[in-house]
């Protein structure tokens, strides 16, 4: 009986996250803060110049207020990207050109429905972030 008292808790560790103030606790596998910090510091800072090298646009041209829809696509995809990995509201619209927490809502809103029902959107969210992901564990 004790063992089976024993393998539930064990269970229950491995299944649900412990926020502590060092970092992420999954069962056995420790997070630091830090290296989530840190990730979100690499992403601020390699973002753009993967999207130049692998899209040929610049940081600039993303940023302008421009509605040119494949700079839309972008800029929602940078959002949902970055809200993915818990960057807040206004971190995003900062990163964005200064942009307001409700534009980067309406972003993330459009892009939620867009990557449930429009699967080509769907299919180029998870290349970039496959794409994106292997481009950050090179650096």
């Amino acid at each position: 009986m004790n063992f089976q008292k024993n393998q539930k808790v064990v269970n229950a560790v491995i299944n649900y996250p412990i926020l502590s103030s060092f970092g992420i606790i999954y069962g056995q596998v420790y997070t630091p803060l830090a290296t989530i910090r840190n990730k979100k510091s690499m992403i601020k800072k390699h973002i753009f110049k993967f999207i130049q090298a692998k899209y040929g646009i610049t940081e600039q041209q993303i940023i302008e207020h421009d509605r040119r829809p494949f700079k839309v696509e972008l800029r929602q995809i940078i959002c949902l990207y970055c809200r993915d990995n818990e960057f807040t509201l206004k971190a995003i619209g900062a990163l964005l050109g200064g942009r307001d927490h409700s534009t980067v809502v309406n972003n993330l809103k459009k892009g939620n429905a867009y990557l449930q029902f429009e699967e080509q959107y769907s299919e180029n969210y998870k290349a970039f972030v496959r794409s994106f992901d292997i481009y950050l564990s090179g650096i």
